[in-house]
């Protein structure tokens, strides 16, 4: 009973996930239930990384565990860090601790609970500051400390023979991977993959007035949402959202429109000037923001008006979209003064950017 509900569980699981999961290998059949549980965080791979790490160190903790009881000695594994701390040096506070051992201040808390409980440790008021607490070793503590090192230096050669029979030295491995996440975070990672996921599964369609006639609706209402929730539409706005086709392709320009999940959820226009485009009109339908549908739309923008051998492509727009604004910066656009009345009473600023700096 026990291997169906996993191996339900799994294929489940893999159906949903539609990714890295649907390519699960079979699982082998084994009549150890515990063994089965251990095959699949082996056969997920990066995915259970740190149910991995998890169970590894579970595992070496319970064995560590039985040493120290092995040997009558009434020590827990998951104190020693802490320990050692006090034995290095005479008093430590809670804070200074958690820094040393990164690891998080209630953790440390509830160890050194644990070892005052246990006789082990002391914990008194710093005299210079009341808010802090130090710890130090009681005379219990120290009279453990020459069995607890004897013991110490045969967990550190047994260790150390785990490493070399792996035939990988996993402390620089895992030295590495901790360098690369105090480079940029996991979640720093997962965000970024996302982003690109999601520009990958939006669609950018350039308007073809003649094949696709009825598209023109979607410029409009669009747009519509946006600027009704923000502002009211104006003149200006109605001229250009009625005529897309007058105001906008045949003078030169280009429309597009943003399709994800099989539906049109975004829009952008250029307009000619000179040398240079003017971006107007770009909206995402409220329940799509977020998903990278403005940014792809922005950067195919950016890359037809290069590919026009335009120098700039500049915008107005106005300063409580902070979103847009944070995007268009992201992008290489900066602010830019003007002497003229924007082409709406809404316009407060006016951005450019210099295509030739531009590394879309």
């Amino acid at each position: 009973m026990f291997i169906i509900n996993v191996s339900t569980y799994i294929n489940t699981y893999a159906k949903k996930t539609k990714d890295s999961l649907d390519s699960l290998p079979p699982l082998a059949y084994t009549e150890n239930p515990l063994r089965l549980a251990m095959d699949i965080i082996k056969q997920l791979g990066e995915l259970a990384l740190a149910s991995r790490l998890r169970r590894l160190s579970d595992r070496l903790t319970q064995e560590v565990a039985a040493v120290y009881k092995s040997q009558d000695i009434d020590f827990e594994p998951r104190w020693f860090p802490a320990f050692y701390c006090l034995v290095q040096n005479e008093t430590m506070s809670i804070m200074d601790m958690a820094k040393a051992l990164g690891i998080t201040h209630p953790a440390v808390n509830q160890i050194a609970g644990e070892m005052i409980k246990s006789g082990l440790v002391a914990s008194n008021k710093c005299t210079n500051d009341k808010r802090k607490r130090l710890l130090m070793l009681t005379e219990q503590g120290r009279a453990m400390l020459p069995q607890l090192q004897t013991v110490w230096r045969d967990i550190e050669l047994s260790a150390r023979d785990l490493i070399t029979a792996s035939g990988n030295d996993i402390l620089a491995v895992l030295e590495r991977v901790e360098d690369q996440l105090d480079t940029q975070t996991f979640y720093d990672r997962f965000a970024r993959r996302k982003r690109q996921r999601q520009l990958e599964e939006v669609e950018v369609i350039e308007f073809d007035p003649k094949a696709q006639p009825d598209m023109a609706s979607y410029f409009k209402s669009l747009n519509v949402e946006w600027i009704q929730k923000y502002f009211e539409v104006e003149p200006g706005d109605e001229t250009i959202l009625s005529n897309p086709v007058k105001e906008i392709i045949e003078p030169g320009g280009h429309i597009f429109f943003a399709r994800y999940n099989d539906e049109i959820v975004g829009t952008c226009a250029l307009i000619p000037h000179g040398d240079s485009y003017e971006l107007i009109k770009m909206a995402v339908t409220e329940k799509c923001q977020g998903k990278q549908i403005g940014k792809k739309l922005l950067t195919t923008s950016i890359a037809t008006a290069k590919s026009k051998n335009a120098r700039y492509v500049v915008l107005e727009t106005n300063s409580k979209l902070s979103r847009a604004i944070a995007l268009y910066r992201r992008l290489g656009f900066v602010l830019v003064p003007s002497d003229s009345p924007g082409s709406l009473t809404r316009v407060d600023m006016r951005m450019k950017l210099n295509l030739a700096e531009a590394t879309v």
